[in-house]
């Protein structure tokens, strides 16, 4: 077995053979090991990659291959137990798979982010130290950031609170003929605004579907131009609420539900696989004083309208077949 000795700024390396990788030890200022991994004859790290604590436990263990990270990174607690806190599972698509947990080793909040910008996205659960599942929000990446789309509220029996802001929606269909259409209902589960009954509600899907469809991360989405009553992105077609809807779809919902509750039929004629996307929006009208900066107003104290909104963005696969 030989050894080699190199000194870098900041920290001191051992390397030895050990079978076609080489092993590296590197250490703190105290002398203390801080890292021990392997690289292969480029330089590339290969196989396992541990880091310590000073006091000489396990930080954090994980696995390379090609110098890129794959499978699992298990991260430790400082203590005697020294038991896993926390892991974050890799996938080769970028997507992270994350869990973290109390003291007694049950989960405390689970979830998968996308590696590049650590965007959440998809379901998070949050538990609480019995193990029941408290919190829950639904991630999507909106005009490229991070969005929490829906909100749910957990008693510990695991009924929901009415807190948060959901949606519940049914799609009677995901493959049809090209001269059908699907059925679609959205309804508010929990709603935004305190005072629910005072919310509307609406959905919005791209006016020509064939051409256009909403981007990934909705983007495209109509956004108002400042000064001007033109929007950028694409145009929309909005269906209203049962109650607000001129002409309802025949429906056998309780009348009370109506201002809570959208049903529509979309006929898609783009042939082949696809994905609908919209948004399911519910808003509230309120008024406000408002003090004009005109010195010589003759109405100085004015009342507008304001709306406050709160889009809850869906898509989901659908097949549309000729025969």
């Amino acid at each position: 077995l030989v050894q080699y000795f190199t000194i870098a700024i900041g920290m001191s390396i051992v390397l030895s053979c050990e079978e076609h990788y080489t092993k590296v030890v590197t250490y703190d200022d105290n002398g203390a090991i801080d890292k021990v991994y392997f690289i292969d004859k480029d330089s590339t790290k290969q196989g396992g990659f541990t880091v310590y604590y000073p006091n000489g436990r396990i930080s954090s263990t994980a696995k390379y291959t090609d110098g890129n990270l794959r499978d699992t990174i298990f991260y430790y607690t400082d203590d005697e137990k020294n038991e896993i806190k926390m892991k974050e599972k890799y996938s080769a698509n970028g997507y992270v798979y994350y869990i973290d947990y109390y003291h007694n080793n049950k989960p405390s909040q689970e979830g998968t982010y996308y590696n590049e910008n650590r965007n959440k996205t998809g379901i998070w659960k949050n538990y609480d130290e019995e193990g029941n599942l408290r919190l829950s929000k639904e991630y999507k990446i909106i005009d490229g950031e991070e969005y929490t789309n829906q909100l749910w509220v957990m008693s510990p029996n695991g009924d929901t609170l009415n807190e948060g802001a959901s949606m519940r929606y049914k799609i009677n269909k995901d493959r049809i003929h090209v001269l059908d259409s699907i059925g679609m209902l959205f309804q508010t589960n929990v709603s935004t605004f305190p005072e629910e009954d005072s919310a509307q509600v609406q959905v919005v899907l791209p006016q020509d579907y064939i051409q256009y469809n909403f981007n990934t991360d909705f983007s495209n989405r109509p956004k108002p131009i400042k000064g001007s009553s033109e929007h950028t992105g694409i145009d929309v077609v909005t269906i209203p609420s049962l109650k607000d809807h001129k002409n309802p779809p025949k429906s056998t919902i309780d009348p009370v539900d109506y201002n809570k509750t959208v049903l529509l039929y979309w006929k898609p004629r783009r042939v082949g696989k696809d994905t609908i996307r919209g948004f399911f929006e519910e808003y509230t009208t309120y008024k406000v004083i408002e003090n004009d900066p005109d010195p010589n107003s003759k109405n100085p104290d004015r009342e507008i309208t304001q709306v406050l909104s709160k889009p809850m963005y869906f898509e989901f696969p659908i097949e549309v077949v000729r025969n």
